[in-house]
């Protein structure tokens, strides 16, 4: 507690600092800029200033393990790795976890729930992510032994969650190409069109779009 008390103080520290940099910096420019600047600063101190509130728990995300494939995989030495990244799907299962959708900056963060809410937030996103990652790494494992249907059982778990991480849609591709399943890999592309969170994010987008058109030219040939 201690150590993120001074932590907090410390970031509070720096941006003060930052704010006297920029204002001797800005101290030349016209009037809109110094005028835009201060504003900035006004609701930047409001915002670190501002009540914690209770993060309402519909906005959590609650993974549902029982959704998971009930196939017994075996205990032998080649289900050793598929075993371990089972167990740190559903050992992660219990993480608080959520996903801002639409997505915040920072000072959105705090002036919704409060600055002394904004490091927690931070942390249950990078859980919500984390899952996806361990969810995706499963499906991986699953597809190298060839239980490409329990794979994709999975990574339709990572496509209702709205994956910001390239992985499992990578790996769907690959079992659509290799079903030879056309339909399938233009309807993901649908998906990455009309989903606004993952539609913004144009770097995510373009991997995913030239992994599908990359798919869609090894099923035609």
């Amino acid at each position: 507690m201690f150590s993120s008390a001074i932590e907090r103080f410390m970031g509070f520290f720096a941006f003060l600092a930052a704010g006297l940099l920029f204002k001797m910096v800005i101290g030349k420019s016209g009037g809109k800029n110094k005028k835009e600047f201060q504003q900035f600063l006004d609701e930047e101190h409001e915002a670190n200033f501002a009540r914690a509130h209770k993060i309402p728990d519909e906005m959590f995300y609650h993974p549902d393990t029982g959704s998971l494939p009930d196939t017994d995989y075996g205990d032998g030495e080649e289900f050793k790795k598929l075993n371990q990244a089972k167990q740190k799907v559903i050992s992660g299962s219990s993480s608080k976890m959520l996903r801002l959708n639409p997505p915040m900056k920072n000072i959105e963060i705090k002036q919704n729930f409060g600055a002394a809410n904004l490091e927690r937030i931070t942390n249950y996103e990078t859980s919500y992510d984390q899952y996806i990652r361990s969810l995706s790494n499963f499906a991986e494992e699953l597809m190298k032994l060839g239980f490409f249907e329990d794979a994709k059982k999975i990574l339709m778990i990572c496509m209702e969650m709205d994956s910001l991480i390239f992985l499992p849609y990578s790996l769907l591709c690959d079992i659509y190409a290799k079903e030879k399943n056309a339909k399938a890999i233009l309807e993901l592309k649908d998906k990455v069109d009309s989903t606004e969170i993952i539609f913004n994010n144009k770097l995510l987008t373009g991997k995913i779009i030239d992994c599908i058109n990359t798919k869609l030219k090894e099923i035609e040939n």
